[in-house]
């Protein structure tokens, strides 16, 4: 069975990393733009331009700018956000789940369909409480019984956030 979030997490770094690479070759061309206009302003010949051509990408160079920045920023906060989701797979806090129900969704997730699972979460030191997480089973034609115990690790910033290991 896996979370959700871990679902999300390899969604995520494909996505932040393709944006990220998106963004820095955009604002690469932007400064390549920038660069063939300096040396004409300048008189210096560091590559072979024509004399006569204008420069098109001078004209680009703000759009290229502000949109490579913002590819850039929008992959590097889905990083970010995968970077949460190991954090809580490696450091969370261990413990069990003893699983109380489960509702399938309309939602499948690579064939398999995605569930609504309420857990009664045990953690050492601390009194149990529920917890409600999303779920697609490892394979398909696999159920989740109510009273079924998971390994889990808990997130100590928000104790909602379970990830079944």
């Amino acid at each position: 069975m896996e979370n959700e979030d871990v679902l999300r997490l390899r969604a995520q770094v494909w996505f932040g990393g393709t944006f990220t690479s998106l963004g820095l070759t955009i604002f690469a061309l932007a400064l390549f733009g920038l660069a063939v206009q300096f040396q004409r302003n300048l008189g210096v010949q560091l590559m072979q331009v024509r004399p006569g051509v204008e420069n098109p990408l001078l004209l680009l160079v703000p759009l290229l700018t502000v949109s490579g920045i913002a590819c850039t920023l929008v992959g590097l906060s889905a990083l970010a956000s995968a970077r949460n989701i190991v954090r809580v797979r490696s450091h969370g806090l261990v413990g069990r789940a003893k699983v109380v129900s489960a509702t399938p969704t309309q939602v499948e997730v690579r064939g398999l369909p995605l569930f609504q699972i309420e857990v009664l979460v045990e953690l050492s030191g601390f009194e149990p409480y529920t917890a409600s997480t999303r779920a697609a089973l490892a394979r398909a034609g696999a159920s989740v019984e109510p009273g079924a115990e998971i390994p889990v690790r808990v997130d100590p910033k928000d104790e909602q956030r379970v990830l079944f290991v």
